[in-house]
């Protein structure tokens, strides 16, 4: 394709090569770079049926296909499609969806694009109106050397029905960024599951996850337990990063079941927390049942245009080989904010220093927790509150448990070796 030139279907396109045989859509120059042409627009007049198992039935198929150096490799709109098997390589954005109703990404690469995945947050111009997304299935994908794997958000518009399931996403600046902006994105039922994150160390910033602000619910959908699960995924060199921002409602979410090792190299790693909580909404969060092995912060709530507020930590295991700092630099928890629950999380840090900050001038309540001992003046000395500056509130860490607490995940084994005998 020359620069400037697209292919445009007003209609079904079924491209479809095989393991052998890609069918190559990429720039007619010899030294292209990203953009050098425009890519292929699917326009709404496409009717795809894909059934309820996401298996391809009639329609717009792109299977087996290589796109490569374009502005939007694929741009589909007002449509369904179902791509699989393809590989999208060194393109601006590799995909654009829009205002589009079911949509299936499986088993592709994407590799060395601006973003992989994209959705735009507005636009008053174009006249290709920003609009509901609903039933997106990103599933079995491979993302690596992106400056961003997936980048999705909209202007109060929903996302109905997301599911970003069973991804591989290595040494991108950010794997996977969903909301933000001014507004952010009304979410109703948006899945995070079963993915692995991992970062070379030293290399590239090291976020995994990163969850910006999101406007609010869908009146038509309403679930116990959040509208953004964020569940089941191995994070390794990489950090979930949420940024609630401030002024909007938000709604519920669940982080549950995830491991995070960020053990290795705290000196060299750019940020290794395990879970970064940056301003909030009175959301009563739940952030449970997570393993966390790193190098230095394990949980981190920071001020921003609003507190964050009302979190709900349970059944969490941290742990970490590395000693905090005199300064107070370094730590395992540190919390600001209102209304914070700590309950039944084993805290297996060293005994040194102080590993739970309160950095700010609201109580938190810490009952009911492991720290590793069971002497309590040696706990106390864990805590950095009132009692080390009367301008901040106090810890309670009283009814501390006297043995781990068996409703958090267990500690991997170490220093496991294969036997043939």
């Amino acid at each position: 394709f020359e620069v400037d030139t697209y292919l445009r279907i007003d209609g079904i396109i079924i491209a479809e090569g095989d393991e052998d045989n890609y069918i190559v859509f990429e720039s007619f120059s010899e030294d292209a770079v990203k953009g050098s042409w425009e890519g292929i627009k699917l326009r709404g007049t496409s009717n795809t049926v894909i059934n309820e198992d996401n298996e391809y039935v009639s329609g717009t198929k792109i299977s087996y296909a290589k796109i490569k150096d374009a502005s939007r490799g694929i741009y589909t709109y007002d449509n369904s499609v179902f791509i699989s098997n393809s590989s999208f390589e060194n393109n601006d954005k590799a995909i654009e969806i829009r205002a589009t109703d079911k949509v299936v990404l499986i088993e592709s690469k994407f590799k060395e694009n601006n973003v992989g995945i994209y959705s735009e947050y507005s636009d008053y111009s174009s006249g290709d109106d920003v609009n509901v997304i609903a039933n997106t299935f990103i599933q079995k994908n491979h993302f690596s050397n992106n400056s961003s794997g997936i980048n999705l958000n909209m202007n109060q518009r929903v996302f109905k029905n997301l599911k970003i399931q069973n991804n591989l996403f290595e040494n991108n600046n950010t794997g996977l960024s969903f909301g933000g902006g001014g507004y952010g994105p009304r979410v109703a039922d948006v899945t995070i599951s079963n993915n692995v994150f991992n970062n070379k160390i030293g290399t590239i910033e090291s976020v995994g996850l990163s969850v910006g602000q999101i406007y609010g619910g869908d009146s038509d959908f309403n679930e116990e337990g959040g509208v953004i699960k964020i569940l089941h995924n191995l994070f390794k060199n990489a950090y979930l990063n949420y940024n609630y921002g401030g002024g909007v409602s938000g709604i519920d979410v669940k982080i549950s079941n995830n491991i995070i090792d960020n053990s290795e190299g705290h000196d060299l790693v750019p940020a290794p927390y395990g879970i970064k909580i940056s301003g909030g909404t009175s959301k009563s969060d739940t952030i449970s049942n997570n393993y966390i092995n790193s190098a230095s912060y394990h949980f981190d709530l920071s001020d921003s245009y609003t507190d964050p507020s009302n979190k709900i930590f349970k059944d969490n295991t941290l742990e970490s080989v590395v000693e905090s700092t005199p300064d107070n630099s370094i730590y395992s928890i540190g919390v600001f904010g209102s209304g914070h629950k700590f309950e039944s999380n084993n805290f297996l840090s060293p005994l040194n220093e102080k590993q739970f900050i309160n950095k700010g001038t609201d109580n938190v309540n810490a009952k009911n927790n492991y720290w590793g001992t069971i002497d309590e003046s040696i706990i106390g000395g864990l805590i950095y509150d009132y009692y080390d500056d009367f301008e901040l509130g106090e810890v309670d860490y009283s009814n501390y448990l006297t043995a781990k607490s068996t409703s958090a995940p267990i500690s991997p084994p170490v220093s496991v070796e294969k036997s043939t005998d």
